[in-house]
């Protein structure tokens, strides 16, 4: 038996993957495989790089291909926080910070794992985070730093202030990028594209990205029907339950996000606010920078989505965070191949910015709900 890898520098691209000549392999096994504990026949491959794909294809002693070829990407669990990682760093900032934090159990996924998320401070108070609406984005990385350092540096914003925060909502499908799947995720298990999913002008399927919304096969199907998927619902029960003051719900890319802020713009009642908290996460964001980029939010009328929802229905400000291929950070981070380096820049960054939002929420204690 003998094992044959193609190396892939960088592909989200299936169609290249399915061109690759199994002749060019470099043959990196050849000999019997003994099975292991559990029955599978296993080889640990020492020789692949993190951030690169790798194409293995397994041929017999008469040189005939078995099956077809198998693709997997090895990330940097420096850049891609495992969940285990990211559950055991949610149990020590609670251990830590006991007074201020506490885990809590928001729901379910398709496969029955928990939805688990911490809440901080003054929860009458509090700003909303979400991370992994769709699971090869970004959140729980840039999330958990962010209260990480608050705990550490600013814990006297959370008497009157708070945070609600999702790390993941989209763990399963997420689970797959972190085993090694090479590919964009953006669906959950399902195939239902989430940020498609709420109850909020669903009825009105859309072309965004130039994909039917309404089509089953795409990776933007809003689903069966309104808020048919378990973490849809998750999210819309944390909003009645918290009714938090603003949401950011985080996307791009690779982990990293930038400051480009989405908002359902034709709700004209909510105009103030959006503006307000939008312009106090720009300037929390790009505080380290003499001259700031224009302030602005891009208005965003797709339906089924999280910030259409919030504004609409649960009457709640929310913006999609974004990023921008102009920034060089950002672009590697949509390309899946950020650095531990270009994460920890960002961190920064979205502490700033979420400093940034406690610091007024403290000051003005707006709830009213």
């Amino acid at each position: 038996m003998e094992f044959g890898r193609y190396l892939i520098p960088y592909s989200n691209n299936q169609k290249f993957i399915k061109n690759c000549d199994p002749d060019k392999a470099a043959i990196i096994f050849k000999g019997t495989l003994k099975p292991d504990s559990m029955g599978y026949l296993t080889y640990n491959d020492q020789q692949v790089k993190q951030k690169y794909s790798y194409v293995y294809w397994l041929q017999n002693k008469h040189g005939k291909i078995l099956g077809n070829p198998v693709c997997l990407k090895l990330r940097d669990p420096k850049v891609w926080m495992s969940q285990q990682s990211i559950e055991k760093t949610m149990d020590s900032l609670v251990a830590k910070y006991p007074k201020w934090a506490q885990k809590t159990t928001f729901g379910k996924t398709v496969n029955n794992l928990p939805i688990n998320g911490l809440v901080v401070g003054n929860l009458k108070n509090a700003l909303l985070l979400v991370g992994y609406t769709h699971a090869g984005e970004s959140g729980a990385e840039l999330h958990l730093a962010t209260i990480a350092q608050l705990l550490k540096n600013n814990k006297k914003y959370f008497r009157k202030a708070g945070i609600i925060v999702i790390p993941v909502l989209n763990i399963d499908s997420r689970n797959l990028l972190i085993n090694g799947q090479p590919d964009y995720v953006r669906t959950n298990a399902n195939g239902v594209d989430l940020n498609r999913n709420f109850p909020a002008n669903w009825e009105k399927p859309d072309n965004s990205y130039g994909i039917k919304t309404d089509d089953p096969n795409s990776t933007t199907y809003r689903g069966p029907f309104p808020a048919s998927e378990p973490e849809t619902q998750t999210l819309m029960s944390v909003m009645e339950t918290y009714k938090p003051t603003v949401f950011f719900d985080y996307h791009w890319m690779g982990t990293i996000t930038g400051c480009n802020l989405l908002s359902y713009l034709d709700d004209t009642v909510m105009k103030l606010e959006l503006e307000l908290y939008g312009k106090l996460f720009h300037d929390g964001f790009f505080s380290d920078q003499k001259i700031k980029p224009p302030f602005r939010i891009e208005n965003s009328t797709k339906s089924g989505t999280t910030q259409r929802y919030a504004i609409t229905v649960a009457k709640i400000p929310a913006f999609s965070v974004e990023g921008v291929k102009e920034v060089p950070v950002q672009e590697r981070s949509h390309s899946d191949m950020a650095s531990a380096e270009d994460q920890l820049e960002y961190k920064q960054k979205h502490y700033q910015a979420i400093l940034s939002v406690l610091k007024y929420l403290y000051k003005n204690n707006t709830y009213t709900r």
